[in-house]
């Protein structure tokens, strides 16, 4: 016998995307209580399964559609290296969004226009890690004058 998920955890599962990875929306669903068509908790592969059977978007397609970034489209936007992408992350200049499970599945979110401005405008890598640098100081100094 064919298995057959309700409609009601589909139509879960797709809301649930919109702001959850599939291991999560697994997690969710679980802690409500449902259960998939074969009466068995949930993981991310129950819910890869549901996604594929009833062509839901993946919670990375849907941050996309949001607006958020690739890596590759991040470093062309800003016309960096990925070393210096992988600096302003750090340095939390840029924030992410996880959208899987690996500790590389991340998506980022669009740059204010000041920030693309600062750093386009140097022409030479060198000099565009110091403005990255001096962004950081930056945000140092933010961080000491609100504490004060």
């Amino acid at each position: 016998m064919a298995r057959k998920t309700d409609p009601k955890v589909v139509r879960e599962i797709d809301q649930l995307l919109d702001e959850y990875k599939d291991s999560e929306t697994a997690s969710i669903l679980n802690r409500k209580g449902f259960v998939t068509g074969d009466g068995l908790p949930f993981n991310a592969q129950s819910v890869l399964r549901i996604r594929n059977a009833y062509k839901l978007e993946s919670h990375r397609a849907r941050l996309i559609e949001k607006g958020l970034l690739t890596r590759k489209q991040m470093m062309e936007l800003l016309d960096i290296s990925s070393e210096t992408l992988q600096l302003l992350k750090d340095k939390k200049l840029i924030s992410v969004k996880e959208y899987g499970d690996g500790k590389s599945n991340i998506l980022y979110d669009p740059p204010g226009q000041e920030m693309v401005s600062i750093i386009r405008q140097q022409t030479k890598p060198l000099r565009r890690r110091a403005i990255i640098n001096a962004l950081v100081q930056n945000e140092k100094s933010q961080e000491v004058q609100y504490e004060v």
